[in-house]
């Protein structure tokens, strides 16, 4: 996980001169949806925890009142929108948008050319999803960076991956060690608990994979 955290801090300073707010993008997907992502019980504790850390109205409670209140507590689906750009023809298409009501799966081998060069990944989130409302964390699926490793990449998704995008290459197979794996997201907004996922692999690597 340390090398992964390597590369992203490496990535920052590239990301700086990404502008897609204007792309007009050539395929537009709609994600299916998936409920079956294995998150780890460490994770799905912190997601819990983070329902009422983000809270406005903080309220000191037991353990046990906090057990109730998730048992009775309606989630609902964070929905957002992924990006691939590529200005060299890394993509099969120039670009790619992915609309979700809440989740879903990319599976890179379907987008990527197989040519070596540099590709765009970001999100876009509505903008009442902010840094001080909403915690992301990136679930780690390749078994050489430790399976069911997670790190919280708030700060970093917010400044890099939303709205602007992350670069990130083909070559030496970098974007796999920066990009499989899963991005979950939590929010809480006026008590409302919020939750999106959405799970980047590559079919092609299936026996580097954690799962």
């Amino acid at each position: 996980m340390r090398h992964l955290l390597l590369l992203l801090l490496v990535c920052i300073s590239c990301t700086e001169k990404v502008e897609v707010k204007h792309v007009e993008y050539k395929r537009h997907i709609t994600l299916n949806r998936n409920d079956t992502l294995n998150i780890p019980v460490s994770l799905r504790n912190q997601l819990e925890e983070d329902y009422f850390t983000l809270s406005t109205r903080p309220v000191e409670r037991t353990a046990t009142q906090k057990k109730v209140l998730l048992g009775n507590l309606t989630r609902e689906y964070l929905p957002f929108k992924v990006f691939l750009t590529s200005h060299k023809p890394v993509l099969k298409d120039e670009s790619y948008l992915f609309k979700t009501d809440g989740g879903g799966e990319i599976d890179l081998a379907q987008y990527l050319s197989g040519t070596v060069g540099e590709f765009v990944l970001g999100f876009d989130l509505d903008e009442k999803y902010t840094a001080s409302n909403t915690r992301v964390y990136f679930l780690n699926n390749l078994k050489a960076q430790g399976c069911s490793e997670y790190k919280d990449i708030t700060n970093f998704f917010f400044a890099t991956m939303n709205k602007k995008g992350l670069i990130t290459t083909t070559k030496d197979l970098i974007h796999l060690k920066l990009l499989v794996g899963a991005v979950v997201l939590i929010s809480n907004i006026e008590d409302k608990y919020y939750m999106g996922q959405l799970y980047i692999t590559d079919s092609r690597v299936k026996k580097a994979l954690c799962r």
